[in-house]
């Protein structure tokens, strides 16, 4: 009897699995449209098979890993309805609770910032990716709520970078737009 090593058990095991579960490794940039069928793309496709449910607005230094934000933004709301929208939001292609509320940092990623006294734009490079999808809807000026564990008062202002904290109650109506990782 032929003994089989426990190396070649892990690689022909390795090499099934990426038989029935490929890996979709690309590189992914800020302004990618993120797809119902889990891909990304630089540009803009919109079939029946293949619609544009977000936007890639923040990527790491591998550009394997970062943050999308919905094309839909739905009405002003206060910090708890914000919250349990964003938390049961879906879309084609997606399930509730991979959505979420952008935390303060993840919100601050998603508008115009100030490092080292150089500004970006990135609010209107957004805008104007959203702009060429039919179905998207653009950032807004005004301040959005961002997710905090112990109160409703973190906001940002995503046009103009302005950051402030504990100056709202959780009546207050500000902007929301749901966020996910990949």
């Amino acid at each position: 009897m032929k003994k089989i090593s426990l190396k070649q058990i892990l690689t022909c095991c390795a090499i099934w699995g990426s038989l029935i579960y490929p890996k979709h490794s690309q590189a992914v940039d800020v302004g990618d449209v993120f797809y119902s069928d889990g891909t990304f793309s630089s540009t803009i496709t919109e079939d029946a098979n293949k619609l544009p449910i977000g936007l890639v607005y923040w990527v790491g230094k591998g550009k394997d890993h970062g943050l999308i934000m919905s094309l839909k933004q739905p009405a002003d709301m206060n910090y708890a309805d914000a919250y349990k929208h964003c938390n049961n939001y879906e879309v084609l292609g997606t399930d509730p609770g991979s959505w979420r509320l952008p935390d303060f940092p993840e919100l601050i990623m998603m508008g115009n910032e100030i490092w080292n006294g150089v500004k970006n734009n990135k609010f209107t490079i957004l805008n104007d990716k959203l702009s060429k999808i039919s179905i998207a809807q653009k950032l807004v000026n005004g301040n959005y709520v961002a997710y905090t564990q112990r109160s409703a008062g973190n906001y940002v202002d995503l046009s103009s970078g302005t950051i402030s904290q504990n100056n709202t109650t959780s009546a207050t109506s500000m902007h929301v737009r749901c966020v996910r990782s990949f």
